[in-house]
């Protein structure tokens, strides 16, 4: 009996794969490209704050990730701040020329994180992200992205009123993170600072911003009169900014009032904690999940609402998941768990250090998966779509089965 067409496809497949395994050199041979984008504060202490985020970045990247210091741009409102590490004002121009040289840069399958971080506005029919002069939409954006397109795309707004750039984003090849859920949320965002902290660990000297304290204006949604308090330019041809009136900002350090006796510690080293699978590299979506929890454990701690709820999605649905799920069929968080700012080819995943034959063995596993997914992504152009996207979403389930199972076997062995 003659084999049917699918399964015949499926075997050409099968043997295209396992022969590309054992060629996948060139998959592990992808780049990483970052672009930061300090927009605009408004206020010194919103500029300082924005500032010490930007730095620590772009440094972790560099020195912690190994992101060659020419595959990164950084843009900020006043560059004469740090010219070393400043390429250029953040306008709208300058990002948009910054998007397309790392596009003609850029190889085929490289990884290309754009990170925003500054206040974000919503004017009802569009959302915009604050920049000095003309302040970009959601739109503006996709038309920058086009030239992308055959790049991994990794795109985080950390800016309020930031959700609505999920669904005008959102497409194939590309992980979309907002710090918040809806353009309604536009109170300051939290989520900035400890995305930072995901990726570069706890600041050694944490900049510490004091304002006059105002216990109402913390825990107003959407208070009046911020702009009154902006320099003049702010409120020219723009929508409002949404900036709470004068807090009492909270070094992530040490809390300003004493926490409650129940509640949970700040970790010894935040590196580490956002680390959950303990494989020496911090995944986009361990980045994720440890940000979402350590922005509401403050919302919490303080006593105040949330405001913010963060979203994530990558399999191009155009809708965010706030607590994404690497193992469920089509759930959003199985590319996300693939992408680290360390590129593949200076960065073999670390080995956490252990004589237990069960824990190297998954580790083992692991990287086996890894490269079967790598290899079968080479495939694409010569798979039937229906197949690829099966196959691949098989790996991605099994990949997220094995971190599981590496977790618990971690918890298993005892800790000298």
């Amino acid at each position: 009996m003659a084999p049917s067409p699918a399964k015949g496809v499926r075997r050409v497949a099968a043997l295209a794969l396992a022969a590309t395994v054992m060629t996948a050199a060139p998959a592990a041979a992808q780049q990483s490209h970052l672009i930061v984008v300090s927009g605009l504060g408004g206020a010194d202490e919103y500029r300082d704050r924005f500032y010490e985020w930007s730095r620590r970045l772009v440094d972790a990247a560099i020195e912690r990730h190994g992101i060659p210091a020419d595959q990164v741009v950084y843009l900020a409102e006043r560059p004469d701040r740090d010219p070393e590490r400043i390429h250029a004002r953040s306008t709208w121009e300058n990002v948009q020329a910054a998007i397309t040289d790392v596009a003609e840069r850029a190889a085929a399958g490289d990884v290309v994180f754009i990170v925003l971080i500054g206040h974000g506005t919503s004017s009802g029919s569009a959302s915009h992200y604050n920049l000095p002069g003309p302040d970009p939409t959601v739109a503006d954006f996709a038309v920058a992205l086009e030239g992308l397109a055959a790049q991994r795309v990794v795109f985080i707004n950390t800016a309020s009123a930031s959700g609505e750039f999920i669904a005008g984003l959102s497409g194939q090849n590309r992980t979309i993170i907002t710090a918040t859920k809806t353009a309604r949320e536009r109170n300051e965002t939290k989520f900035g600072g400890f995305f930072v902290d995901a990726i570069a660990g706890r600041a050694a000297a944490p900049a510490e911003v004091t304002l006059e304290a105002d216990p109402i204006g913390a825990t107003i949604l959407m208070p009046d009169g911020a702009v009154d308090s902006l320099p003049a330019e702010v409120g020219a041809n723009r929508p409002s900014l949404d900036i709470p009136a004068p807090v009492s900002v909270i070094p992530l350090d040490e809390p300003v009032e004493p926490a409650p006796d129940d509640a949970p510690e700040m970790p010894a080293d935040l590196g580490d904690a956002a680390d959950i699978n303990k494989d020496g590299r911090i995944s986009l979506l361990e980045a994720f999940n440890f940000t979402r929890q350590e922005v509401a454990r403050v919302y919490e701690r303080d006593g105040l609402l949330l405001t913010e709820h963060a979203m994530l999605d990558d399999n191009g649905d155009g809708q965010g998941s706030e607590e994404p799920d690497p193992i469920a069929v089509g759930a959003d968080g199985r590319i996300a768990q693939t992408l680290f700012f360390a590129p593949a080819s200076t960065h073999a995943a670390a080995r956490r250090d252990t004589d237990d034959p069960a824990v190297r063995a998954a580790y083992a596993a692991r990287d086996e998966i890894q490269q079967r997914i790598a290899a079968h992504q080479m495939l694409k152009d010569g798979m039937d779509p229906a197949l690829y996207d099966e196959e691949l979403e098989r790996l991605f389930i099994e990949l997220a089965l094995k971190n599981r199972e590496i977790r618990q076997l971690e918890a298993e062995v005892p800790q000298p």
